[in-house]
């Protein structure tokens, strides 16, 4: 293959990140759904949230098998059937009238194309592409997903508020299809060498493909490492609070008269770059980047659950080592001492994209006094 100005691997990631981008704002998209559904349908809350807890349910049971599915047929054909399969389970759900319908069409076929196209396949194939750049290539598929479930909430809301839940649904069906089958079908490649390339753009070796096939760890070794249950429950942590809020944090904003668009948007991103414009000649340059998106959904008694991540970026670094990208949450209460209100928190975060010289985990302690506002009058 003639060598091209861009590595078709970045061509790769930004396919998957679409997908990703997608597949991800689908899944948390589910709040703003809530109270229309449930009024049309006329069934209770508590009836509709154990359709979503199927699903959630389904969504991570599918995993293996999908991942099972990408070794054996390939992620075009894994991908390309997912999206025709959430299409089409997206525009079906515009179809339902009563709970057993909606758990078969959203319940398990739109998780089964959710897990389909979510970050499963997208992971596996990345990191084949890269070996220096894999944290930047794989930090922009957890870029891509937040981003997703950060727009797209608020997207959908206008959308049903407009148009009602049931075009909505049938437009964001007509969305993944036209949007991501092409790039299942006309972008995504199983390996560099499978295009006559080598990892990172580098020249192909002969074999490379055979060895890194066989360096691959079988899923039973995997489950009898420490680190294995440790991303285990750092994802389950974040996906088990990630998913109260994506399901009840609008309806109930919306219970206490906030609009449904506004309250869709009740997440919250902080970011920072920070960049060295004077000193000594000595002394090395610095490019930093900093973003911590955090989450909470509150409880009773002034308990919460929290996911507040801390991702960097040391763009002065050697490629592949910039990257600090953490997963996980924790849990949280308000309380007094006396007079005084303290909010203390604890979490655990999984470095699942770290520099070589980074730390495995962080284990977060915080407790801060909330100053009331008498004191400043």
């Amino acid at each position: 293959m003639s060598p091209s100005r861009v590595f078709y691997g970045w061509w790769v990631t930004l396919a998957f990140s679409v997908m990703v981008f997608v597949s991800a704002g689908v899944r948390h998209a589910v709040g703003p759904f809530l109270k229309p559904m449930v009024a049309d349908l006329g069934v209770d809350r508590g009836a509709f949230s154990l359709v979503i807890a199927l699903g959630l349910l389904l969504y991570g049971a599918f995993m293996p098998w999908i991942g099972s599915l990408t070794d054996r047929f390939g992620a075009r054909m894994v991908t390309a059937a997912g999206s025709v399969l959430l299409a089409a389970a997206l525009a079906l759900t515009s179809l339902c009238h009563n709970l057993w319908q909606l758990a078969l069409v959203y319940g398990l076929l739109a998780s089964l194309g959710l897990a389909c196209t979510g970050p499963v396949v997208a992971n596996a194939v990345v990191t084949r592409w890269f070996v220096r750049r894999r944290g930047t290539a794989v930090s922009l598929l957890g870029s891509a997903a937040m981003t997703g479930m950060s727009l797209l909430v608020p997207v959908v809301a206008w959308l049903i508020v407009t148009y009602g839940w049931r075009a909505t649904y049938v437009m964001m069906g007509a969305a993944v299809l036209l949007g991501m089958l092409p790039l299942c079908l006309f972008v995504v490649r199983e390996t560099p060498e499978a295009m006559g390339l080598g990892p990172d753009g580098d020249p192909a070796v002969a074999g490379a493909a055979a060895a890194a096939a066989a360096t691959r760890t079988p899923a039973g070794s995997a489950v009898r490492t420490v680190a294995f249950w440790q991303l285990g429950g750092s994802f389950f942590t974040c996906g088990f609070s990630m998913a109260l809020v994506a399901a009840h944090g609008v309806p109930m904003l919306t219970d206490h008269g906030y609009t449904p668009i506004f309250a869709s948007w009740v997440i919250g991103v902080i970011a920072n770059q920070v960049w060295s414009i004077a000193g000594n000649d000595d002394r090395p340059n610095t490019s930093a980047f900093f973003t911590q998106y955090f989450i909470n959904y509150n409880l009773p008694d002034a308990w919460y659950l929290t996911s507040a991540p801390i991702i960097t970026a040391d763009w002065q670094a050697s490629p592949g080592n910039k990257w600090t990208v953490p997963v996980g949450g924790g849990f949280g209460k308000v309380f007094r001492i006396g007079k005084l209100p303290f909010n203390a928190n604890c979490g655990y975060y999984a470095n699942v994209v770290r520099p070589d010289p980074g730390a495995d985990w962080t284990l977060r302690l915080q407790i801060a006094l909330l100053l009331p506002k008498s004191i400043f009058q």
